[in-house]
């Protein structure tokens, strides 16, 4: 899975969906955590005329302008 904030890529990495909130990490160990009422919209893109590819959009009620690099919970 590919992430992107606005137009800059992220890179690859996974996608988890859980009960209270959605987590995408890095293959490079970054990456960002939102719970879902931060969520404002969520929908299935299929417009390619609005990005190359069909998506997972997210529109959120806060900044996510930098995905940070995550603690390891073991130390």
């Amino acid at each position: 899975t590919e992430a992107f904030i606005q137009s800059r890529q992220l890179g690859k990495g996974t996608l988890f969906i859980a009960e209270s909130r959605l987590s995408w990490v890095g293959e490079n160990n970054t990456g960002f955590s939102l719970e879902y009422p931060s969520v404002a919209l969520h929908a299935v893109s299929r417009d390619l005329s609005s990005f190359p590819q069909e998506c997972l959009y997210l529109m959120i009620d806060g900044n996510l302008d930098e995905a940070e690099p995550l603690e390891n919970e073991n130390g």
